[in-house]
Parts: C-alpha cells; sequence; structure tokens
C-alpha cells in the first residue's frame, strides 16, 4: 500500500516538465502539437486521469484493499489503453497519423471518465 501511494502521489504532485504543463507554457512544444483540439483533448485526458487517481488514493489512505483489488482488471485495461497512445503519432504531421491517435486517445479520455 505504502508503494502504491507513493506512486499515486509522485503522479499528483505539480510538476512543470509534466506534459499538459508544457503546452501551455512551452510555446515551442506547443507548435508541435499544432492541433489544437489534441491539445485540449491531452489536458482533458491528464484532468481526468488524476481525478482517478484521487479515488485510488483515497481507497489506499482508507487502507482499502478488497475495493483496490476488486478495481485490478480496471487498472489493468486503463494501464493498457495508455499504452496505445504512448507513441509520436501526437506530434506526427501525417493527418492520418493524428486522425488515428485522436481516435485512440478519446477512447482512453473515455475509459478514465468511467
Amino acid at each position: 500500500m505504502a508503494y502504491l501511494s507513493g506512486m499515486i502521489d509522485s503522479y499528483l504532485i505539480p510538476n512543470s516538465l509534466f506534459l499538459p504543463s508544457i503546452i501551455f507554457t512551452n510555446e515551442e512544444t506547443k507548435q508541435m502539437i499544432a492541433d489544437e483540439q489534441l491539445q485540449s483533448a491531452i489536458v482533458t485526458l491528464y484532468q481526468n486521469k488524476k481525478e482517478y487517481l484521487k479515488k485510488i488514493q483515497s481507497l489506499v489512505n482508507e487502507n482499502n484493499l478488497m475495493e483496490i483489488q476488486e478495481k485490478q482488471d480496471e487498472l489493468k485495461k486503463l494501464s493498457e489503453l495508455m499504452g496505445k497512445i504512448n507513441d509520436d503519432r501526437l506530434f506526427s504531421k501525417d493527418k492520418q497519423k493524428v486522425d488515428s491517435f485522436k481516435k485512440d486517445l478519446e477512447i482512453v479520455i473515455q475509459a478514465f471518465q468511467k
């Protein structure tokens, strides 16, 4: 539980190198993600992910191992979905790659809303 709590804490700590922060503060990087809809979707994803992790953190704080274990399949699915968008399509100039990334990104965003 301590390890899980530490991993969540490290994710929730404000970090200026965190991708949404870079999108808003670094104009050069922002230009690499020229599609404004995509910029907004990335920020939404990380907001949803942060809220989800806060819920998990509350289970950890309550020492609710049973409910955390019940979420194991859900956590595995979310991890797999995040892997599908962990590539360079975000920065691609190829419209097909960007469109493909948008579709995958929307699936991930919806998964974190549940």
